[in-house]
């Protein structure tokens, strides 16, 4: 062995080991999400909606006999799910897109949803469409007697937006139609309405059919 040649490759020995571990390290490590899905008594839960990543775990902790919870809708190729005992389930996530579940004894009042994306993927589509159809929370919340409701369309969509009642009727339809793709807004002037918790939901379909279609509920409270 010529001088100097061990010192040469046990430098680049360490060098490759100290690029490994950089790599390992900026790693993102899978999240576990927590949703308390009610428990024996009461139709409580939270969060209702959420952004996760692939790789991640949606944990749902509650009463399952007495709130049996199963998926709705998932995108193409993800596992669907359906669990009523016990008082943890666990889901890995392992295709991006839209999710949707429920309660089986008590939708439409308990349903949820989550959106799944790739670690390190932006949105590469032109202006400002959004990635993934998305229902937001009413502004302002309770009210009286008018709010605001947004929502958002990653494709030109088929839309219903409805008001229903806790008991499951419906008192108001906001939108219903196909829409183009971006940010909406509608307002709700619940005037001749009781005060009291409704619920509003949107249903959405792309029409291409490039999206897996959207069905997401959520809680508004009308204080006189």
């Amino acid at each position: 062995m010529r001088r100097g040649e061990g010192v040469v490759s046990g430098g680049w020995l360490f060098l490759v080991v100290v690029i490994l571990l950089a790599a390992g390290s900026s790693r993102v490590s899978a999240a576990v999400r927590v949703v308390q899905f009610g428990g024996s008594v009461g139709l409580t839960y939270s969060p209702d909606t959420f952004t996760a990543t692939v790789g991640d775990t949606v944990r749902w902790q509650g009463d399952f006999s007495f709130h049996p919870l199963s998926s709705t809708s998932v995108p193409a190729g993800a596992d669907t799910w359906q669990n009523s005992s016990g008082t943890t389930f666990d889901y890995v996530i392992k295709v991006a897109g839209a999710y949707t579940y429920q309660c089986d004894v008590h939708a439409p009042a308990m349903v949820g949803s989550f959106s799944a994306v790739l670690t390190g993927v932006e949105d590469t589509r032109s202006g400002s469409e959004p990635a993934l159809f998305r229902l937001g929370q009413n502004f302002p919340n309770p009210f009286n007697p008018a709010t605001v409701i947004g929502y958002q369309l990653p494709a030109r969509s088929a839309v219903k937006l409805s008001v229903y009642s806790l008991l499951g009727s419906e008192v108001a339809v906001l939108a219903n139609g196909v829409e183009g793709a971006g940010s909406h807004e509608v307002r709700f002037d619940a005037a001749g309405l009781p005060s009291g918790v409704y619920l509003y939901r949107l249903a959405a379909r792309s029409v291409d059919g490039g999206q897996a279609p959207l069905i997401q509920t959520r809680k508004m409270v009308i204080l006189r």
